[in-house]
């Protein structure tokens, strides 16, 4: 805050302090949301060559957005002034889809920007993603109703990286396997 009133004042400009980051928060969630999020933890499973201790601590640093310090719609937002509650209507319900190996893939978030739908095209993935569905309802799925996984066997990782939002995300590489056991060890 010092530093961008400092600057400003230098430059001779209204010394405003840095401006405020867009934030948008998750409305809370129900006991049936809650409930769902829980079980997908406890079905997670401990990781055979990870201590408890260290699995538990480093699922608490995933609880939010991964993508809060890169969100590009965030920044978007903030530079435009854009008023987050301003069309709001029924929220989307917290949910996971974790069918895919590489990706965890969170509807609630997803702004149907099409990026994801592209590069699946663009990658020549046989099935793919589609935009399913009309208006507010509309989503990003694998048509047909396939898993994720049958949607994005080869551009995955392409598609996450591309995600403004984070609805697409990689899973976070597990800690480093013992040479032997290398070919075992699995992305979380």
């Amino acid at each position: 805050m010092a530093a961008a009133s400092i600057h400003q004042y230098l430059f001779v400009e209204s010394v405003t302090g840095e401006l405020g980051t867009t934030n948008i928060a998750m409305h809370p969630m129900d006991d049936a949301e809650r409930a769902a999020m829980f079980r997908a933890i406890e079905n997670e499973g401990p990781h055979p060559r990870e201590p408890d201790p260290t699995r538990e601590a480093s699922r608490c640093l995933t609880c939010g957005c991964r993508k809060a310090d890169g969100c590009r719609v965030r920044s978007l937002a903030t530079e435009y002034g854009a008023e987050v509650d301003r069309f709001s209507g029924a929220r989307r319900r917290f949910t996971q889809d974790l069918s895919h190996p590489e990706v965890i893939y969170e509807p609630g978030k997803c702004i149907s920007c099409d990026a994801c739908v592209r590069i699946a095209a663009a990658e020549g993935e046989e099935l793919g993603l589609a935009l399913i569905g009309r208006g507010f309802n509309v989503k990003v799925a694998p048509p047909f109703g396939m898993s994720l996984a049958d949607g994005l066997r080869h551009a995955a990782q392409r598609c996450a990286e591309a995600c403004p939002t984070g609805a697409l995300a990689l899973r976070r590489p597990a800690a480093p396997c013992p040479a032997e056991h290398s070919s075992s060890c699995l992305l979380q």
